[in-house]
């Protein structure tokens, strides 16, 4: 056995003959890696015990956790939450992603702008703080002016600092962003032989910002978003990510989004900058010499088709990741309950599945489409597996498998509601 297959993951129980199943990473993680199943199937315990499995090596995995159910995880795992714990027990590390740390498209997502000139004026509104931020004497009180000006001095400090504009972690005031949309409803020349100064203001374009301007109002004053327009003094989650890499007595991160709001996009929108952010990292070759694994659960409500209304505001860096990431020694994982909801783009990257009972056809046909190597008798069993029993398919495994996932040592926080416990009869004096 080659050097690179000492590895070895020990997963499940074959249903067959009872032999042990082991796989090397390469195996899973090799073209990528999808964990399916319905609710009550066992999907949870899967990652769980895939992630245990992992962190016995010196491995380099991020797991994403949607609910916070892999709080339990423990040996080579480092835990960090993102917004406010809401939980006395909560013993993760709070991490933050302040918005000057998200691009421009994250907070279009956040923002929704509507129309054209909704989208040129915030474009603007947002070039315009991020100089005022490194030439605040340009401006008064945080914000430009630009009705009736020259543009002389505007255009000179642009030219200068453009280099730094275009960097997307240059830094601004967003407090200051609804008044300065509002400044930029100018009319672009005062007149014809003007045109070297901006003209009046534009009523017009006023009026058509207005439904903008109130929903960044409202997103900056919205409590369920203060941990990213008010951030507090913390470590940064992506600081975290970056010391995983360099760190070898830790295997794991876990990043909790338990506590971030399900409104505005906000876990859409954080997930897909983290793991922009790893892409990055990806690209300028610092994974290359320790491979990490992304792993995403409850992946349905995190990558969403780019059609319909945000088509302009795409949060695909998932998708990037999926198609270019093993070049950059970046692996994808994905779990979710409906693997219908995943992006095609996405789904047919992936060489690895791990799929749990499915009831619904539509999701057992999405597996089948994407892996190629299912027939009727493996789609037809998806419908009847038990709980913790899997149908192990895909690139690395010759033929698909009917497993028992073995239990993780740390159990997920997955469980339902205990009826037995908690509805208990409710005595009288007659009784």
């Amino acid at each position: 056995m080659g050097r690179n297959k000492e590895i070895a993951l020990t997963l499940a129980t074959s249903l067959d003959d009872l032999s042990s199943v082991t796989l090397s990473p390469e195996d899973v993680f090799g073209r990528h890696c999808a964990i399916v199943g319905s609710s009550g199937s066992g999907k949870s315990w899967s990652v769980a015990r895939l992630v245990e499995e992992c962190a016995k090596h010196r491995s380099n995995i991020i797991l994403l956790d949607a609910t916070g159910e892999y709080e339990p995880l423990s040996h080579g795992t480092f835990h960090i939450h993102l917004g406010e714990a809401r939980r006395s027990d909560c013993t993760s590390l709070e991490a933050t992603i302040p918005y000057y740390e998200l691009s421009e498209a994250d907070l279009f997502s956040i923002f929704q702008p509507s129309s054209a000139t909704q989208w040129m004026k915030l474009r603007a509104a947002i070039k315009t703080l991020k100089l005022l931020q490194l030439q605040p004497g340009l401006g008064s009180q945080g914000t430009f002016i630009k009705a009736q000006k020259n543009k002389s001095t505007y255009d000179r400090a642009l030219a200068s600092k453009l280099a730094v504009l275009e960097r997307p972690d240059s830094i601004f005031n967003i407090h200051r962003l609804p008044l300065q949309i509002e400044l930029e409803c100018v009319d672009p020349v005062r007149s014809q032989s003007e045109m070297d100064c901006w003209g009046g203001i534009n009523r017009d374009d006023v009026s058509e910002c207005l439904p903008l301007i109130n929903r960044v109002e409202d997103a900056l004053k919205t409590p369920e978003l203060a941990g990213i327009f008010h951030p507090p003094a913390g470590h940064s989650a992506f600081e975290a990510m970056e010391k995983l890499i360099t760190d070898h007595s830790v295997s794991v991160l876990r990043v909790s989004m338990e506590f971030l709001p399900s409104t505005h996009r906000v876990r859409e929108i954080v997930a897909n900058a983290l793991a922009r952010h790893l892409l990055s990292l990806g690209r300028a070759g610092i994974l290359a010499g320790r491979p990490l694994v992304l792993v995403l659960d409850e992946a349905h409500q995190i990558l969403r088709s780019t059609s319909g209304q945000y088509a302009e505001l795409p949060a695909d860096a998932f998708q990037v990741i999926a198609k270019e990431g093993r070049k950059y020694g970046l692996t994808l994982c994905v779990a979710t309950q409906r693997p219908r909801d995943i992006p095609e783009d996405v789904l047919s990257q992936i060489g690895t599945f791990i799929a749990h009972r499915l009831i619904a056809s539509t999701d057992r046909n999405a597996i089948e489409h994407a892996s190629g190597a299912m027939d009727d008798s493996h789609l037809a069993c998806l419908a009847t597996l038990g709980p913790g029993e899997a149908l192990l398919l895909g690139a690395g495994i010759r033929d698909p498998k009917r497993v028992k996932i073995l239990p993780p040592l740390h159990a997920p926080r997955s469980l339902g509601p205990d009826y037995q416990k908690t509805w208990r009869r409710v005595t009288t004096r007659s009784d």
